[in-house]
């Protein structure tokens, strides 16, 4: 069964039948991909919530492909016994041109003695995508600062713990964030949630800071994890079972679920080692000083054709693709040799 399934025929059980586990903190951080601006004036149950998200008449990302999904999954959490009262603290949502950074966080509280904040992945746009390969040269990034902020503004009663979570470029926010906030609230930091997301252009297996936090990082990765094997990852994770073809792993909906967790497998299989060590490889070659003049050079083709969106290239129509092999001529070898690997896996993934 997949997460979907999860919520449906587990939510009868309580947090005090059944404690908390990874497939319940991916769950709930789903609310962070969603619009609830405007729906936060107040501390509100998952079950009020999601009855103010369907009610609300905000504006939806019509271009997510999996929100059909997302809004069956709050509607099943509204309706369970085990998430209904789980309660929405703030939402917060910037989107930062200049910076070139998307950044989207939440704070629930899970019950009395925990909170929880969720950081969210790349959201689809050319500039949050461009945000991913700023990564590459960047450190900290602009999202990874402002991660590394809203951590350390979290209020914290005495007795609290708190959760760090997110799924791909929301999990290296979580892993930045929960390492370099403030200590007094590092050292309240129970566990760190990490699904599939990428690691750091700067070798952190000697930071002090980062390796005060590895042993309370729960990583997890897909059978045919890319994402989650990209750059210096400072911290091992559980391979999980998923459906789906190659890159399309990445997608938590294809992940398999027990009654109380993820589905394990025994590793990785070709196709991560794979497309993850050409990748790796291809950032390896370029020299650090040269990685904003390749990806800036990328990403003008892409804009010059028209790909303002994921959704423009994982659907590409002749049009656009004639438009991006004539821009490739521009290209330098560097770049060249990437979007061969993209694309040759996103076709064969189809």
């Amino acid at each position: 069964m997949n997460i979907l399934d999860y919520v449906r025929m587990r939510g009868d059980i309580s947090f005090g039948q059944m404690p908390l586990n990874e497939v319940d903190v991916l769950a709930m951080s789903t609310f962070v991909s969603l619009n609830l601006e405007g729906l936060t004036e107040r501390q509100i149950t998952f079950s009020e919530l999601t009855s103010l998200y369907f009610d609300s008449g905000n504006e939806k990302d019509a271009r997510d492909d999996y929100l059909e999904k997302k809004e069956k999954l709050i509607e099943y959490m509204s309706q369970s016994k085990r998430f209904k009262k789980v309660r929405l603290i703030s939402f917060d949502r910037i989107i930062d041109a200049e910076n070139e950074m998307t950044f989207y966080a939440l704070t629930l509280q899970v019950n009395p003695f925990t909170k929880l904040v969720a950081f969210r992945g790349t959201d689809g746009s050319l500039m949050s995508w461009k945000e991913n390969f700023n990564t590459l040269y960047q450190y900290p990034t602009a999202g990874q600062t402002c991660a590394q902020n809203y951590i350390n503004s979290i209020k914290l009663k005495f007795y609290e713990k708190l959760i760090v979570c997110g799924h791909s470029k929301g999990g290296n926010l979580a892993c930045y964030a929960s390492a370099y906030c403030n200590s007094k609230i590092r050292d309240r930091i129970r566990d760190i949630y990490i699904y599939d997301g990428p690691g750091f252009e700067t070798d952190l297996s000697q930071d002090a800071d980062m390796n005060a936090i590895v042993d309370r990082i729960h990583g997890f990765i897909p059978v045919s994890s890319v994402v989650g094997r990209l750059m210096y990852v400072p911290f091992t994770s559980e391979v999980v079972e998923s459906t789906g073809n190659g890159i399309y792993q990445h997608d938590v909906y294809n992940w398999q679920v027990g009654p109380a967790g993820f589905e394990r497998a025994d590793g990785v299989n070709a196709f991560s080692d794979s497309v993850s060590g050409k990748i790796n490889s291809w950032i390896q070659n370029i020299p650090k000083e040269r990685r904003k003049e390749v990806i800036d050079e990328l990403f003008a083709v892409f804009e010059s054709v028209g790909i303002d969106h994921s959704d423009k290239f994982t659907r590409m129509n002749i049009k656009t693709l004639i438009g991006l092999l004539r821009g490739i001529r521009s290209l330098s070898a560097d770049n060249i040799k990437l979007l061969v690997i993209i694309m040759k896996e996103v076709m064969a993934a189809h």
